[in-house]
């Protein structure tokens, strides 16, 4: 019960900055459709998605489906643009202080896929003039209401 706890808090600590726009610091891994295969899942994200090895995708959770991050490598300054379409990384794996799990593109994007994990910070990205990811989900409710 207590581990529960730990991983819940953990979750909702990370959802929390993440969602606030702050930046976030722990650990990124990455995974692909083989690797899937191996853990038996069928190879579609929880967004319903395929699961595509050289898509710039990402598994948070709590953050809605589509939502923008930059992950930057913090040993090497590299950083990646992915959008999340899965939920993740796995419950032990929260426990460990991993915050995202990266799809194997993105990851090699940034760091040498041997290396397993990397230490991060990731920010929510937003693209100037994009009114889907500049303005908050109330304000382009009311923009959209009044069309």
């Amino acid at each position: 019960m207590k581990m529960l706890l730990l991983i819940v808090s953990v979750l909702l600590i990370c959802a929390s900055a993440v969602c606030a726009n702050s930046a976030v610091v722990g650990l990124a891994s990455w995974y692909s459709k083989k690797s899937c295969r191996s853990e038996g899942t069928s190879g579609l994200t929880a967004s319903g998605e395929l699961l595509n090895d050289a898509a710039l995708t990402a598994a948070m959770w709590v953050v809605p489906f589509g939502t923008r991050y930059r992950v930057t490598n913090l040993s090497t300054g590299k950083s990646v643009v992915v959008r999340v379409n899965d939920r993740g990384p796995g419950r032990r794996a929260v426990k460990g202080l991993r915050i995202i799990d990266l799809s194997s593109a993105a990851f090699g994007a940034i760091a040498d896929p041997h290396s397993g994990l990397v230490r991060v910070r990731i920010e929510r990205h937003v693209q100037p003039g994009n009114p889907a990811t500049s303005r908050s989900r109330k304000t382009r409710a009311k923009t959209h209401a009044q069309r």
